[in-house]
């Protein structure tokens, strides 16, 4: 049996992989929310997906995260012949801890599993800078797109607003994850984040777009018997 344990950055991460991995695979991986876990078993397989961060499931990476994910989790794994997956961003050259772009976050994730049996994955392609965000927005299916692109005007022009910003904007850390949020409730209305989620649901979604391509390549080769 392969027992593989996959571990993404935060709750959208784990909806996002299970979905894509029911729909490319026909692997329907059930998922808890609550407990920040999905798994999947059968004769061939033991799956279980986890977050970085299972006390709260907010994305999101640090040096110390990681050390602790390799320390704690993934060496006990290797010992007990678990294989390990790791998905994570890309992120950009602005974000420092860790270093990210992907000729830096590469370097060290290569250096922190060296001698470790561990897969990796970088989103968006395993090439390109980027993040979850990202690679959703090419995801968007082509009913939504003329709506999405009006969400990206709106916030275009909230950004170059420099002073007296409302308190609801100025808490916004993300833009890009936030545009997201606001898309699923402007395509579905005011529904449970499950939901709006939903990376199934067509009308909202594609995931036959060519941006996921190598990210579908990866889990093949991963879920490989």
């Amino acid at each position: 049996m392969k027992q593989l344990r996959i571990y993404v950055e935060g709750k959208g991460d784990l909806i996002f992989i299970g979905h894509l991995i029911a729909e490319q695979f026909n692997i329907n991986i059930t998922t808890d929310l609550n407990k920040l876990k999905g798994v999947y078993s059968n004769e061939v397989y033991e799956i279980e997906i986890h977050t970085f961060s299972p006390n709260t499931g907010q994305g999101g990476i640090s040096n110390k995260s990681l050390r602790s994910l390799v320390d704690t989790i993934i060496k006990p794994n290797n010992e007990l012949g678990l294989e390990n997956v790791l998905i994570l961003d890309t992120d950009t050259p602005n974000h420092k801890n860790p270093a990210g772009g992907y000729v830096e976050r590469k370097s060290y994730l290569d250096q922190l599993l060296n001698g470790l049996d561990v897969k990796y994955f970088l989103i968006p392609n395993n090439s390109d800078d980027g993040n979850l965000e990202s690679l959703l927005t090419e995801c968007i299916s082509d009913g939504g797109k003329q709506f999405y692109s009006c969400l990206s005007s709106y916030v275009s022009c909230l950004e170059q607003i420099a002073e007296n910003k409302p308190k609801g904007i100025r808490e916004i850390e993300c833009f890009d994850k936030t545009k997201l949020d606001w898309y699923t409730y402007m395509m579905l209305g005011k529904v449970n984040n499950k939901e709006g989620r939903d990376y199934l649901k067509q009308d909202l979604w594609d995931l036959d777009r060519p941006c996921l391509d190598k990210l579908k390549e990866f889990l093949n080769e991963t879920l490989s018997p």
